[in-house]
């Protein structure tokens, strides 16, 4: 896995512990995740305003047949999205609820096992799948309000 000093063995069990516990996404919640609103094919999933630098916010986007667990990342003023899936394993990027960035809020990292990727290219730096990339969602900012895509291949 490479020497991660941002891993640590017991977060490891206790991000388990939490995904086996929760048995839905989000933490337990029932209800729809923030993106109500759909905008010309896209969902508004915030405020740009309220997404500062080392920021997240969790959504869920109906793509074709697809549901669409995804993540939402102001990186040094700028907008990300990506898939809510580890490229090592099939697991969410956060055991935490909504906890992407490192303490450091220089990189992701997948809390089940440390892997750790580029914030603005969702590239895997450190850990099982250095090289591979997170799978990128189209987003963009128009009128303050953050509007996540789906990818063309998907509609």
């Amino acid at each position: 896995m490479g020497s991660n000093p941002l891993y640590n063995v017991s977060a490891d069990i206790l991000c388990w512990s939490r995904i086996l516990a929760r048995g839905t996404p989000y933490g337990g919640l029932k209800e729809r995740m923030p993106g109500q609103e759909n905008t010309h094919g896209g969902l508004v999933v915030a405020q740009a305003g309220d997404l500062p630098h080392g920021t997240s916010r969790k959504f869920q986007l109906t793509c074709g047949r697809k549901q669409i667990d995804g993540f939402v990342i102001n990186f040094r003023g700028r907008f990300y999205a990506y898939i809510n899936r580890c490229c090592h394993i099939s697991v969410p990027l956060d055991c935490a609820e909504n906890e992407f960035f490192t303490r450091d809020l220089c990189h992701l990292i997948c809390l089940t096992h440390g892997a750790t990727y580029e914030p603005n290219t969702g590239l895997c730096t450190d850990g099982p799948c250095i090289g591979e990339y997170l799978d990128v969602l189209p987003v963009a900012v128009r009128h303050g309000r953050v509007i996540v895509y789906c990818p063309p291949e998907w509609d």
